[in-house]
């Protein structure tokens, strides 16, 4: 029996060590390898004082034209219409324009921000970021500059000007998407000839305008902390569950609070009542003592 034991041991042994391969964990450097890689620099107050120049022209324009203005609010409509509308347009222009094979990590990464970091798009919103994304890639690209900066956001505005007033359709709001776009390509493509590169530095200026935009209003912390709290399953009525309750352990507190106090006074008032007892006590026995001595008095 112990022959035949010690026999099929070896033979589970050798079935294990001939008929599995060994499993090795093989790292391919290609996993870790992004689609593209780049700089970024801080510019000094001197050097951004170009692309605030253009974006303050151009919010004046748009501010004192009340249909202009309409134009950039498209808060009745969900984030996410308009930023599939502009990826739509980044697709187009890289593969039509530029034939390049990663339209869609251009497209993606251009509009990944917009409706990630916002649940409405107010006018002040969209507003801000096209009066700096075109400035900011123009100036990148070493167009924009203290010479032309009041003639090249002169243009920017009349273009986007005229872009609204024949594109846009009372009670239309898909019809701004496209008088924005249409305002703000045309004013990119009389001033440069995009290259494959350019478009990839473009669709940085334009993820990172609507990214600080968000952390500049708040929105971004706002919609962060909500996906939280729903992943987590914690929502509005378990806050005001929470909130009862917690309220209910202060009124609680309160309660044993003022049941302490109680018992405080009621043993406040035992200890007057002792004392009153004890006065009571000592004025019996001072009459005992005042009898005694008159018992004395009549015996002499």
């Amino acid at each position: 029996m112990s022959s035949l034991l010690h026999s099929c041991l070896v033979i589970l042994v050798a079935v294990c060590t001939t008929s599995f391969a060994p499993v090795t964990c093989q790292d391919s450097t290609e996993d870790y390898r992004q689609a593209i890689a780049f700089n970024t620099s801080l510019l000094s107050e001197n050097e951004r004082s170009v692309i605030d120049t253009c974006a303050r022209i151009f919010v004046r324009g748009v501010h004192a034209s009340p249909q202009l203005k309409d134009c950039f609010d498209i808060s009745d409509l969900p984030p996410v219409k308009f930023s599939f509308h502009v990826h739509k347009h980044f697709v187009l222009k890289a593969v039509d324009d530029l034939g390049a094979s990663d339209f869609e990590y251009i497209a993606d990464f251009a509009t990944r921000p917009m409706a990630q970091n916002f649940d409405v798009f107010y006018g002040k919103y969209v507003l801000r970021v096209y009066a700096n994304v075109l400035p900011a890639f123009l100036y990148d690209q070493g167009i924009l500059t203290e010479d032309n900066v009041e003639s090249l956001c002169t243009e920017y505005l009349t273009n986007m000007d005229n872009s609204c007033q024949t594109t846009v359709v009372p009670g239309d709001t898909r019809s701004k998407f496209q008088a924005i776009t249409d305002g703000f390509e045309q004013t990119l493509d009389s001033n440069i000839n995009l290259t494959r590169t350019q478009l990839w530095e473009l669709s940085n200026h334009y993820q990172f305008q609507w990214t600080l935009t968000a952390v500049d209003f708040g929105t971004k912390s706002h919609l962060y902390n909500k996906c939280i709290r729903e992943s987590q399953g914690y929502t509005e009525e378990n806050s005001d569950s929470d909130s009862d309750t917690s309220s209910s352990g202060c009124d609680s507190s309160s309660s044993e609070s003022d049941s302490s106090s109680s018992e405080s006074d009621s043993s406040s008032s035992e200890s007057d009542s002792s004392s009153s007892e004890s006065d009571s006590s000592s004025s019996e026995s001072d009459s005992s003592s005042s009898d005694s001595d008159s018992s004395d008095s009549n015996s002499s």
